[in-house]
């Protein structure tokens, strides 16, 4: 990448980043709220990124929102809720084509931005409360995204091994809250909640694409100038401790297809340079069709459907998710467990290593593909030493065959979750 990212400070606990580049046609604006993840705000934080992306009071209603972001070419927007560690992150985007594409010298991004601020400011509140029907349509399918992953086994599974794991964590709280606290939300909760989110959160504001970002910035600049800033203080990065004996979760539900997780603690969390060796661990334990798990488990065996890893830096977790019979639930579970024995004693070839490294770097090679990967690439890395894809792909060819050994001899299996069939 041959344009520079640029970090502008905004304000206090707010910041700008620009992340340029020249192979879009559009650009992409995108506002991230960070705030300590709680459950006593955990609800009422996750909703409001969706019920600010209704309306403003220029763009009252869904039509009107709509009429304006056809005007501005086509524009698009988005809003999102996720965790990052015990962090809770809101977001508010909008993608536009880049200036130099308007026919008519219309300053699109300029515009958009503009558009964003209202939404995020001036919502169409009445009283000081936003509309009841509003409120309850967002609700409503607020619900709908929580039902959603209860419906969706595989991630149900992976969200119960989390919640039991970090049980004593602020990150074993669901990210959207429960169905129960999302209905019992009001509108003076949800008046509250806006209130406080502008006044505490960490604000980065990332432009990706376009290069010139200055008319983008400053409508948020100005906006956040006028309130009297306390930003809260970000929980510390903390990776939890294993217990003696790991935890075993066993529940039941009407599936075809039982759900097998293994949650190991790394010790290792942060930057990328602090977590590289495991990233690639566990990238050869159960990345692609070379990783030992599909090989030996899925392949040769036959003991389930899938086997893949998955490594949060942000808390240090290994999770290790299958799909199987209920019959070779034992089998599935100890033959994972070889694959990670395999590892500590390095008894893995050469060969493995090398095709990791490739995959590795490929997949850091193919963020510049979009600028949704390129944002949520810099976006990820706020709080840590920001590190290109080109140096994520130096730091990976450098990792030695000794230095993945001394990754998973940190494993510690913590807790074991398993979702069966009911006996009905």
């Amino acid at each position: 990448m041959s344009e520079s990212i640029t970090v502008t400070r905004l304000g206090d606990g707010m910041q700008g980043f620009g992340i340029p580049s020249s192979r879009f046609k559009t650009t992409r604006i995108h506002i991230s709220l960070f705030l300590p993840l709680q459950k006593a705000t955990a609800a009422q934080n996750a909703l409001l990124p969706f019920l600010l992306t209704r309306a403003c009071r220029r763009y009252p209603d869904y039509s009107a929102l709509n009429r304006r972001l056809a005007e501005l070419y086509g524009a698009t927007l988005y809003a999102d809720v996720d965790k990052m560690g015990d962090r809770q992150v809101l977001s508010l985007l909008i993608a536009g084509l880049n200036d130099s594409f308007a026919s008519d010298g219309t300053q699109i991004l300029t515009e958009c931005a503009a558009l964003l601020r209202d939404l995020l400011f001036d919502p169409p509140v009445e009283n000081g409360l936003f509309c009841e029907k509003d409120l309850e349509s967002e609700k409503e399918r607020m619900v709908q995204r929580i039902e959603g992953e209860l419906n969706e086994k595989r991630v149900y599974a992976i969200n119960r091994l989390t919640e039991e794991m970090c049980a004593d964590e602020p990150f074993g709280l669901p990210r959207y809250g429960t169905v129960e606290e999302v209905r019992a939300l009001t509108a003076q909760d949800m008046a509250g909640a806006w209130k406080r989110v502008l006044r505490e959160a960490f604000v980065n504001i990332s432009v990706t694409g376009q290069k010139d970002t200055s008319g983008i910035f400053r409508p948020f600049s100005e906006a956040f100038a006028q309130i009297q800033r306390a930003p809260a203080k970000m929980p510390a990065l903390l990776g939890g401790k294993a217990p003696k004996e790991p935890r075993m979760v066993e529940e039941t539900m009407g599936v075809t297809q039982g759900k097998l997780v293994l949650g190991f603690r790394t010790g290792a969390m942060g930057n990328d340079r602090a977590v590289i060796a495991v990233r690639m661990m566990a990238d050869m334990l159960g990345g692609g069709p070379y990783s030992l798990c599909f090989e030996n488990v899925r392949e040769k065996r036959s003991l389930c459907y899938y086997c893949a890893a998955h490594f949060n830096r942000h808390k240090g977790l290994l999770l290790i998710d299958s799909g199987i019979e209920e019959e070779n639930r034992q089998k599935a579970y100890d033959a994972i467990l070889e694959q990670a024995e395999s590892m500590r004693k390095g008894a893995f070839s050469e060969e493995l290593l090398h095709y990791s490294k490739l995959s590795m770097m490929d997949a850091a090679k193919g963020v510049y593909d979009s600028p949704s990967a390129l944002d949520q690439w810099f976006t990820d890395r706020i709080f840590n030493e920001t590190v290109t894809p080109e140096e994520y792909g130096r730091l990976i060819a450098s990792v030695t065959k000794d230095q993945v050994v001394t990754a998973a001899n940190a494993l510690q299996l913590d807790t074991v979750y398993f979702l069966g069939k009911n006996k009905e």
